[in-house]
């Protein structure tokens, strides 16, 4: 039979090494993923608060917490008890700076917003920020492709390179001055060869795009 003092022992043991391993939200031991994350454009990779991992930085009025900062760098704080959790929070303003005002809105200090579909912005005391989130590099249609352009497709937000030829067989004219060379197949049939355009082997004629 066990003395009622051990057992009153054993279990302050274990919520003391149950209050140490979760102290403060942070785990006892730090178990990272083996790549630092991948945070969409405007948002800081940080080291969390328990100073184990890499994570995205939380934003203006996102839930946080020991192991999700908020974005210090936009001078944003974790202010826990939020919801009666005393280890989470809502990422707020550090300290009170100026609102920011573009396109007639108003955006408070340390808020993210999207004004169109381009950009990703915040507002810093009165100053907005804005990163793309287009590329910058955008891959160039086929080599083949005569006449290119760049334009914005239906439904789509960023530009793309389009190729405006028709990709259908078409007879080569010459210029007036020029004079083309021509050839004698096997059959009789007489072959215009044109320097300019790309040859299409599978239908036995010349392919120009126009």
């Amino acid at each position: 039979m066990s003395h009622p003092r051990q057992g009153h022992f054993i279990t302050l043991v274990l919520l003391s090494w149950a209050a140490v391993e979760v102290q403060g939200g942070c785990p006892l031991k730090c178990s990272c993923p083996s790549s630092p994350p991948s945070c969409p454009p405007g948002i800081s990779s940080v080291l969390d608060s328990c100073g184990c991992c890499r994570v995205c930085a939380r934003q203006f009025n996102q839930d946080c917490s020991p192991t999700e900062p908020c974005d210090h760098i936009k001078g944003l704080r974790c202010h826990l008890g939020a919801g009666g959790d005393p280890d989470r929070g809502l990422c707020r303003a550090e300290a009170q700076g100026r609102p920011c005002e573009l396109d007639g809105r108003v955006y408070q200090h340390g808020e993210d917003f999207q004004p169109t579909c381009e950009h990703q912005c915040s507002c810093v005391d009165g100053v907005v920020g804005c990163v793309p989130l287009c590329p910058h590099r955008i891959s160039l249609p086929d080599w083949r492709c005569s006449r290119r352009r760049l334009t914005k497709l239906p439904g789509r937000c960023c530009e793309e390179w389009v190729c405006d030829d028709d990709n259908r067989i078409a007879e080569v004219d010459p210029l007036p001055d020029a004079h083309p060379r021509k050839h004698t197949d096997l059959t009789g049939n007489e072959l215009l060869v044109a320097s300019s355009t790309s040859w299409d082997s599978s239908a036995g004629a010349p392919y120009q795009g126009r």
